[in-house]
């Protein structure tokens, strides 16, 4: 391609237009292609992210943190049983939180409930 010579260049380009034109319309066209969301299988996305499978963790701590309220034994088992299952199944952080809430607000109640003449009342 000549580019020392401008009439040289412009010829060159006119006679070679179409060519351009088409091979910007391919790479267009690759870019687009690429740049377009897959599909992925269920298998897929839990291999690439354990947690990817994991509801949220908000309904469980409300639920969980009620029943710590009302019923503190059930609130500490079931805070334990948290725990142990998100080691079991190496789930993140937030699931240890959650069992930690729960086994925190049965203690918390627990201790609340106690009778005014008691020796952890004071």
């Amino acid at each position: 391609m000549p580019y020392k010579d401008p009439a040289r260049k412009a010829q060159w380009e006119r006679l070679h237009r179409a060519q351009r034109l088409a091979r910007r319309r391919a790479l267009r066209r690759l870019e687009a292609d690429s740049a377009a969301p897959t599909a992925f299988s269920e298998a897929d996305l839990s291999r690439r992210d354990p947690n990817a499978r994991v509801p949220s963790p908000w309904l469980p701590l409300a639920l969980g943190v009620g029943v710590s309220f009302f019923k503190p034994r059930w609130g500490m088992v079931l805070g334990a049983g948290v725990i142990l299952i998100a080691i079991a199944m190496g789930l993140s952080w937030v699931w240890y939180f959650v069992g930690g809430a729960f086994i925190a607000v049965s203690m918390w109640s627990t201790i609340s409930a106690r009778p005014a003449g008691s020796a952890l009342s004071k």
